[in-house]
């Protein structure tokens, strides 16, 4: 399965490759990454592992960026190993890389063939495009169990979406956040899982605001085993002074539903935490 990163503005680029080689393993088989420079997409994209490539090029040279930077390792499930299914895909006024399987993608192919010319043969590609002309929040709020997307528009701003999957956040200071599909738990014990649904970030990677989708989703992950109590209730008042979008206000009300993707089993967090209300 893919691995893929979204990292704010200002992020360091040591960290980022640092982030990605965590979860290099065996996505060797396309390395990529884009991002907005003078209203314009730079994509730099190589049919090979982030370790090969590192021999030879300088990959992110450009971080710290001012806008954000999405970062693809591929493991090729379906298409070649080749330039044109190397992510991150440009989709008219879309960047789009994609972890997981979008079963759909023939239909897609076959609705937008006359419209739309597909450079490779990836699902990956056919989602972007669906992006495109969808958006992404008809696009969350339709797709069902097809992974994680991330989707940076042209004009800077960035959307999370998760179907299905693994999607980490990390509170950063000045309320930017940084997302992956996986963190080091030693160097990032505090990090959050996404919600099933949509999450839009400014082009300053702050929050803005995020949609919960599959009502059997979990809405909200205790945090008593983070701060040293083993308990567990389904309803309660937390004082967490931690993560987005709300960093140092803490969290009341939060309650578990259902966990289809099993993270309860962790005792991890979900974000963004929900307020009642909400």
């Amino acid at each position: 399965m893919c691995r893929q990163a979204a990292f704010p503005p200002g992020f360091p680029r040591d960290e980022a490759i640092s982030i990605l080689r965590n979860f290099e393993n065996n996505n060797t088989d396309g390395t990529g990454a884009a991002w907005v420079h003078n209203g314009k997409f730079v994509v730099e994209r190589y049919p090979r592992g982030l370790t090969k490539v590192l021999r030879k090029h300088r990959f992110l040279s450009h971080m710290p960026h001012n806008g954000w930077t999405i970062a693809h390792l591929r493991a090729a499930s379906r298409g070649d190993i080749s330039l044109e299914n190397t992510h991150p895909f440009i989709a008219g006024k879309w960047a789009v890389c994609h972890n997981g399987t979008f079963s759909e993608f023939k239909i897609v192919k076959l609705a937008l063939g006359n419209r739309v010319k597909f450079d490779g043969e990836t699902d990956s590609e056919a989602a972007a495009h669906l992006i495109s002309v969808a958006g992404p929040k008809r696009f969350a709020e339709t797709i069902d169990w097809s992974g994680v997307f991330f989707a940076l528009n042209i004009r800077g701003d960035l959307w999370a979406i998760k179907t299905s999957g693994e999607l980490e956040i990390q509170s950063l200071p000045k309320e930017k956040v940084v997302l992956c599909s996986r963190f080091d738990s030693e160097k990032y014990p505090d990090t959050d899982e996404a919600q099933i649904g949509w999450c839009h970030l400014n082009k300053d990677g702050q929050y803005i605001k995020h949609k919960k989708i599959r009502e059997d989703a979990i809405t909200y992950h205790s945090p008593m085993s983070a701060y040293g109590q083993s308990s567990t209730p389904a309803c309660g008042q937390f004082n967490v002074p931690h993560g987005p979008p709300w960093m140092g206000q803490g969290n009341v009300g939060c309650h578990v539903v259902r966990d289809p993707d099993g993270r309860s089993v962790g005792g991890g967090r979900v974000w963004p935490f929900r307020i009642d209300g909400d």
